[in-house]
């Protein structure tokens, strides 16, 4: 079952080539129970493909190595409030609305009040 395995790798790795990190290619216990239990052209073939991911692998990564810029720490609070100065304030319209319904009613309610206490009937 081991030797399915390995073989079931061997080709993948023929097909779609290694793809190498160092957690993946450095794992030298793993491939040497890969290489174990393939025969010997397959043996052969895997070693050299490794051997080429992990050569192009470090040559790619000695071209890649980039330091990322680093950014002054941000206060989360300072985020928000600056969203919040730049939305339009949307219920604006809503509390005029109900301040002016509300003037409204209590002058309904004092007129009434004064016309009721002027006509008792």
């Amino acid at each position: 079952q081991l030797a399915e395995v390995a073989q079931l790798h061997y080709s993948l790795l023929k097909d779609y080539h290694a793809g190498c990190s160092e957690f993946v290619c450095g794992n030298i216990q793993l491939r040497n129970e890969v290489a174990r239990n393939l025969n010997a052209a397959g043996r052969a073939g895997y070693i050299q493909e490794i051997k080429k991911a992990t050569i192009a692998g470090s040559a790619e990564s000695g071209n890649k190595n980039r330091m990322l810029k680093k950014e002054g720490k941000t206060d989360p609070g300072a985020q928000s409030r600056e969203a919040q100065k730049n939305t339009p304030d949307t219920y604006r319209w809503l509390k005029v609305f109900l301040s002016i319904l509300t003037v409204l009613a209590v002058l309904i309610f004092l007129l009434r009040r004064r016309v009721s206490v002027q006509n008792p009937e």
